[in-house]
């Protein structure tokens, strides 16, 4: 019996292109988690809060092309103030929002991998109002606009798990009073535009021209249901003869 080659060719290329991509696949990590470092902390007046971005995946060996991590934070408490590439990427960028910080770092093409937990950045806050604050990661499962770690040669998100901290921070009197006038500057402007509406308001009145029938002296005893007549105009009332004083002397016996 002969075999025919032509038809074991076919199943035989698949099963070796199977087989190979088993042996030789590289590593791609399954699951990650992002966390902030300290998670909390006591921040006295005159210092800065610094917290790093940790990364963290479930195989030392996984490979990475890169992580974005989304912290939101109250803008009166924290500004930003520094942001400093870890060891985890080559390059590293950030964007600043209104009460957030987006930090992305990239692998080189051939990917990165991790023996341990490594920071992905450094963030440097100054602190503006005293009290307690907190500092999140923002992470969705299933949306990418946020916190993502991405798997190796694949748009995999393999993030799973974040966490961020909780600090009580206190700020020197200076920024106090600065941060004071900012939460009250919104209501003073709405303040002034209203003032500014009232006032404009108040002068349209009072310069305005009179309208049809206003500024119409009408005296009340005309009825005004009839044509006034002579009868109804009003009399001049008689002027008050002036009492006239008797001379001295007058009337008075010698």
């Amino acid at each position: 019996m002969r075999l025919n080659f032509k038809k074991l060719s076919l199943p035989i290329l698949i099963f070796s292109a199977i087989a190979f991509y088993f042996l030789f696949e590289p590593n791609v990590a399954q699951a990650a988690t992002l966390s902030l470092e300290p998670a909390t902390a006591d921040i006295k007046a005159g210092k800065d809060l610094v917290v790093q971005i940790m990364l963290e995946t479930d195989n030392t060996e996984d490979l990475l092309d890169g992580a974005d991590a989304l912290l939101k934070f109250d803008s009166y408490k924290l500004k930003p103030k520094d942001v400093e590439g870890g060891e985890a990427f080559k390059n590293v960028v950030n964007k600043e929002g209104d009460g957030q910080l987006q930090i992305t770092g990239f692998a080189s093409p051939e990917g990165a991998k991790f023996a341990d937990k490594v920071s992905i950045a450094t963030v440097t806050f100054q602190i503006l109002e005293s009290g307690k604050t907190t500092v999140d990661i923002d992470y969705t499962e299933g949306l990418t606009t946020d916190s993502n770690v991405t798997a190796h040669k694949s748009a995999k998100d393999l993030l799973t798990e974040v966490s961020g901290g909780e600090y009580q921070v206190t700020a020197t009197p200076v920024q106090q009073t600065i941060s004071l006038f900012r939460r009250l500057l919104p209501f003073l402007a709405i303040g002034i535009v209203l003032l500014l509406i009232g006032l404009g308001i108040y002068y349209w009145w009072r310069n305005r021209s009179p309208g049809v029938g206003e500024g119409i002296f009408v005296p009340e005893e005309v009825p005004l249901d009839r044509v006034p007549t002579e009868a109804d105009e009003p009399k001049p009332s008689a002027a008050p003869v002036p009492k006239i004083p008797a001379p001295s002397g007058v009337g008075e016996g010698s």
